[in-house]
């Protein structure tokens, strides 16, 4: 379509963002893509190498597509996806049965809530939660759960969102991709105060803890600079 789509949407290269800017038509072939990118080496791997270079090779996918290589090369800064996708595949190639039971609790959490990025947290954690059940092994749960923070780490802002409630739903349109108007937005910037994080759901427990002196005011100034606190 000739142009980014890291700059329309959520600015996410995947799946998600793909469909919602430009739809079906378009997204499908990202998703495939994505799927395929783990699936066929993982495959490959397990086949010639065995089940743990395997399981290797589906981590290595997994954070080859959240920080992908090409940016970093062609842009100087890591980029990619939050490789939902990419990591089903490799899960797929690997353990079958287990891909088959996460994406029916993927497809029913999306069907009940319509927050993709909670599907997608969820049946990560189910994952791990089906490996204990199944016996998979101490390889394989620890696996799964590095899948499942890993997966956390790359929703970290859709989880602030899901919290106040400004996540868009599966089905929500973004921004058109043959559109050229523009939005201009002003800020007033002013000094907070730590009583005014209360106004948010997401960061309403700092004031608590400070005046519980849990925190200090000096460690919430280190988290704000360190982006830790939104």
């Amino acid at each position: 379509k000739h142009f980014d789509i890291r700059d329309w949407g959520s600015g996410n290269i995947g799946f998600a963002n793909v469909k919602r800017v430009l739809g079906w038509k378009v997204s499908l072939p990202v998703l495939v893509a994505d799927t395929f990118k783990a699936f066929l080496p993982v495959l490959v791997a397990k086949l010639y190498l065995g089940e743990p270079w395997g399981i290797v090779c589906l981590i290595a996918a997994g954070i080859g597509h959240a920080w992908s290589l090409y940016f970093f090369i062609a842009e100087g800064k890591f980029g990619g996806g939050k490789s939902v996708a990419t990591l089903f595949g490799g899960i797929l190639a690997l353990q079958p049965m287990l891909a088959l039971a996460v994406l029916c609790f993927f497809l029913a959490v999306l069907v009940v809530f319509q927050y993709l990025s909670l599907a997608s947290i969820t049946a990560s954690v189910f994952a791990l939660f089906f490996s204990f059940l199944l016996r998979l092994g101490t390889v394989w749960n620890l696996a799964l759960m590095v899948v499942a923070l890993m997966l956390l780490y790359t929703h970290r802002r859709n989880i602030g969102r899901l919290i106040q409630g400004t996540e868009p739903k599966f089905n929500e349109k973004r921004g058109a991709h043959d559109s050229n108007e523009e939005a201009v937005v002003a800020f007033v910037v002013h000094p907070l105060d730590f009583s005014d994080f209360s106004q948010s759901r997401l960061s309403g427990w700092i004031p608590k803890l400070i005046s519980k002196r849990i925190l200090s005011e000096r460690t919430v100034n280190r988290l704000l600079t360190k982006g830790a606190v939104m």
